[in-house]
């Protein structure tokens, strides 16, 4: 899951991450905090994992409260990321022009390109930002729709037509996990394959038609 975390300190607590990792016979989890640290040797198994999910489904509530900081800074970014574009083209202009006046420009170099790269690497830092936090955004609407139809979600097997149109990695999670839409997989579904779930699941309330059993 993504960083929802609203200050330095709180980065310390907020467990990131977890992978798995095979030492010899024995497997244990290398758990990820936010700040950067990774605490090795934990003992992989059922009693952890459902710790890691209890920790990180808090997390992600907190994010879903939060969700209008990460919009504002999406916006932010996004103005930034214009400025930026703007700024480094007046003053990629004016440097490309004393670079070429002072035969400093390659060879057949146009001052435009000059100019173009000199915004490109000024706009950088910012738009990196906006990709951030639009990411973040986005994972938490898709945690968000979840929530709300966590009730429907968990009759996904009553319907025959519930995975029409759904991609192959989602039914292949549904049938690998017991908790298909856990916290734990958030990566693996996005919240288009949510929605073609519940949409699937609404059509086939209202056509009356007669489904034999789905396998």
């Amino acid at each position: 899951m993504k960083d929802y975390s609203l200050t330095k300190e709180g980065q310390k607590d907020y467990l990131l991450d977890f992978k798995l990792r095979q030492n010899g016979e024995e497997e244990t989890y290398d758990v990820v905090y936010a700040d950067g640290k990774v605490f090795g040797h934990v003992t992989a198994n059922e009693a952890n994992l459902a710790k890691i999910e209890q920790v990180q489904e808090a997390q992600a509530k907190n994010g879903v409260a939060n969700k209008h900081v990460f919009v504002s800074r999406r916006t932010k970014s996004g103005v930034l990321t214009a400025l930026s574009a703007g700024v480094s083209a007046t003053a990629g202009y004016g440097l490309a022009t004393m670079a070429a006046t002072a035969g400093l420009m390659p060879e057949g170099l146009p001052i435009a390109a000059g100019v173009g790269l000199i915004t490109i690497l000024g706009t950088i830092p910012a738009f990196a930002k906006l990709l951030k936090n639009n990411g973040k955004v986005k994972e938490l609407s898709k945690i968000e729709y979840r929530d709300e139809h966590q009730e429907e979600l968990s009759h996904i097997g009553d319907y025959a037509n519930s995975l029409a149109g759904v991609s192959p990695k989602v039914v292949a999670l549904l049938e690998e996990e017991e908790r298909p839409f856990s916290i734990l997989n958030i990566d693996r579904f996005t919240q288009e394959d949510l929605e073609t779930i519940i949409d699937n699941m609404e059509r086939e309330k209202k056509s009356g038609f007669v489904y034999t059993k789905a396998k």
